[in-house]
C-alpha cells in the first residue's frame, strides 16, 4: 500500500496566480455577495487570509522541529559526517534559530558548524562532537535528552485551518457588513460554507470545510 501523500501547500509566490481576479469574482458569486458589497476589500482580505495560512504552514511544527533535531543528533553522534553535513544544510530557518538560541547561551557557547567542516577530514570529527554537545542536554536511562521542542497534542495544521476560516469570516464581514453563517449542514452547505470549501480546495487541499466550520462554532460556544 502506498503511503498517503501530504497535501501540498502553495508557495507564497504562487498565491497571486491562484487567487487572481477571476477566482475572486467566482468566489463572490458563490458567497452570494450583493451588488453593494465591497469587492476590492473582499479580494484583499481573501488574499491576506491565504498569505497568513501559507506563512503559518511554512513554519515547522513542534513535531517537525523535534524530528529534524533528533535526526541531526543521530547522524552526528554516529559520526556520519556526510549525512550530518546534508542535514545541517537543509535545516529549516526556525530550527536553526532555535538551536542558535541555545548555542548563544554563555553556559553553552557553541555554534552550529558549517557543512564544510563536516567534509574536511581534519575537522569533521570535532564538528560532529560539537553538534552532539549542542543538541544533547543530558542522559536518562542510557538515552540522550535532546534540546528540542516537545510535540504539542493538537496538530498545528488544524489550528492553521481554523485560523484561515476565521480570516475568511473577516473578509466576508468587511465586504458585506454582515456576519456569515457560523455553522454548516453537511448535506446542504450554505453560500459561505461553499465559499470556504472552494478556498480550502485551493489553499489547504483535503481540509473538511463543513467539519472545520462546525468545530469552530463548537469552540466558540464552549467559550461563552
Amino acid at each position: 500500500m502506498r503511503a498517503k501523500k501530504k497535501p501540498r501547500i502553495p508557495a507564497p509566490q504562487q498565491l497571486p496566480r491562484i487567487l487572481d481576479d477571476k477566482f475572486i469574482q467566482g468566489l463572490a458569486q458563490q458567497a452570494k455577495l450583493s451588488w453593494a458589497a465591497n469587492i476590492p476589500r473582499f479580494a484583499a482580505a481573501i488574499r491576506d487570509a491565504a498569505q497568513r495560512y501559507v506563512a503559518a504552514m511554512a513554519t515547522p511544527s513542534d513535531v517537525a522541529m523535534h524530528d529534524e533535531i533528533k535526526a541531526l543528533y543521530s547522524a552526528a553522534d554516529r559520526h556520519r559526517c556526510k549525512e550530518t553535513a546534508t542535514r545541517i544544510s537543509k535545516l529549516s530557518e526556525q530550527t536553526r534559530a532555535f538551536l542558535k538560541g541555545r548555542g548563544d547561551r554563555p553556559s553553552v557557547g557553541l555554534e552550529i558548524p558549517e557543512p564544510d567542516a563536516l567534509r574536511d577530514p581534519a575537522r569533521q570529527r570535532g564538528a560532529c562532537e560539537t553538534i552532539a554537545r549542542l543538541l544533547r542536554v543530558g542522559m536518562k536511562g542510557g538515552k540522550p535528552l535532546l534540546y528540542a521542542p516537545q510535540p504539542r497534542p493538537r496538530p498545528p495544521r488544524r489550528e492553521a485551518e481554523l485560523n484561515f476560516i476565521m480570516w475568511l469570516e473577516v473578509a466576508y464581514t468587511e465586504a458585506t457588513g454582515m456576519l456569515p453563517s457560523y455553522t454548516a449542514n453537511p448535506n446542504r452547505p450554505g453560500p459561505f460554507a461553499r465559499m470556504v470549501k472552494t478556498c480550502l480546495g485551493k489553499i489547504a487541499r483535503g481540509a473538511d470545510a463543513v467539519g472545520l466550520l462546525n468545530k469552530l462554532h463548537d469552540r466558540r460556544t464552549k467559550l461563552r
